[in-house]
């Protein structure tokens, strides 16, 4: 009778080993699930800080493009400068965190930072073929009034 009331008892406890293991993975999982919104928060937060920085740099430099104001555009060159080293470190910092990681949220991060990159480059490309094209103008102009001096 002792070992069926022994066998009963083990048989009871034993179900809620694997139960206890389950709620102990489920409370990790929702303390990690956690961090990380606590985590986006933050970033958007930043995000948010740093864009309305920018915004107001933008500003500076329209009010001293406007005013033709030499200094108050080396001084935004210098804040721009500034913003840009600190933005580039924030990446690098972001990047090296994710080194390595292979969870999806982690795979979309990443993949976000490098479309951003992709980005910034197409947006070089445009600018710099625009460049070329006002370089093209410029010539063709330069020719005509050189053709124009040289026929008066």
């Amino acid at each position: 009778m002792r070992a069926l009331a022994f066998t009963l008892a083990v048989l009871a406890v034993l179900p809620s080993a694997p139960r206890a293991a389950d709620d102990v993975r489920d409370r990790a999982e929702r303390r990690q699930d956690k961090r990380e919104v606590r985590q986006d928060r933050r970033a958007l937060r930043d995000d948010a800080r740093d864009l309305s920085r920018m915004e107001a740099l933008l500003e500076r430099f329209d009010r001293a493009r406007a005013a033709r104001d030499g200094r108050a555009l080396f001084a935004v060159d210098e804040a721009l400068q500034r913003e840009l080293a600190s933005e580039r470190a924030e990446t690098q910092v972001e990047l090296a965190s994710l080194r390595g990681r292979r969870a999806p949220f982690e795979l979309d991060r990443k993949r976000a930072l490098i479309a951003e990159l992709v980005g910034l480059a197409r947006g070089e490309i445009a600018a710099d073929r625009r460049e070329i094209g006002e370089d093209r103008r410029e010539l063709r102009e330069d020719r005509r009034e050189s053709r124009d001096d040289r026929r008066r």
